[in-house]
């Protein structure tokens, strides 16, 4: 029941907030490729097609189809103003990271990566239980202008303050296709995005937060929920 509410919660503060950066470092190709440094230079070229925003380069080393999700083009938050979001997915682009380490064997690969990015995830943690506290997110609100201002108030403050101070690690899954190796799909909702962004989904979605967020929710009921999904910058 607290992961439950804890995901109601993550809706609402999602819906407000604003949308989200990068060094690459080579690492070591496991002996079982046989030093196959190609697949260095895939996963280097994938993350620097991000920090670029090109589209065309990353359509080079990924097979995914959810290239705008990738690129963080998304608008996965949306009500903040225009610069507040450009401030914010700056710092986004922002992150270091560092190939560990490649396992495989034949045309199958995985790619260990380290990350360090800004903590986005404690950042909107810390926002939710400021509203919480001040009955924001309360069922009963009125959602009027004055809401608005609050809610709005409170996601940049706490989001424009954001700290560098998040590390983490993934892994990439690549395949070799026709003499060259492309990063498979990732999943929206997976690894690659959580750790991107500071360990956001494991704090707002699987109740992995702070105590005190925990205790901010269970001593709320009625707390406002409502669908929420990836979202186009095109609405679609």
């Amino acid at each position: 029941m607290k992961n439950l509410k804890l995901k109601k919660v993550a809706l609402i503060v999602l819906c407000i907030g604003i949308v989200f950066s990068f060094c690459s470092c080579s690492g070591t190709v496991n002996d079982t490729l046989n030093g196959d440094s190609d697949i260095n230079g895939s996963v280097d070229m994938f993350f620097q097609s991000i920090k670029e925003q090109d589209e065309e380069k990353l359509k080079e080393v990924y097979m995914g189809s959810n290239i705008n999700h990738v690129l963080l083009n998304s608008d996965i938050f949306g009500v903040v103003d225009k610069k507040s979001r450009q401030e914010v997915k700056k710092k986004m682009l922002d992150f270091d990271y560092n190939i560990k380490g490649i396992e495989g064997k034949g045309n199958n690969a995985v790619a260990k990566i380290e990350i360090k990015t800004y903590n986005f995830g404690e950042s909107y943690s810390d926002a939710t239980i400021e509203m919480i506290k001040k009955d924001y997110l309360k069922e009963d609100a009125v959602h009027d202008k004055k809401w608005e201002e609050g809610i709005i108030k409170i996601t940049k403050k706490h989001i424009l303050n954001v700290k560098k101070s998040y590390k983490g690690d993934f892994e990439l899954s690549l395949k070799k296709k026709n003499g060259k190796w492309y990063v498979r799909e990732v999943d929206d909702f997976g690894d690659f995005f959580n750790e991107l962004l500071g360990d956001f989904f494991d704090i707002m979605f699987k109740g992995e937060g702070s105590e005190e967020l925990d205790k901010a929710i269970e001593g709320n009921e009625g707390l406002y929920s409502f669908d929420w999904g990836w979202e186009d910058e095109d609405g679609e």
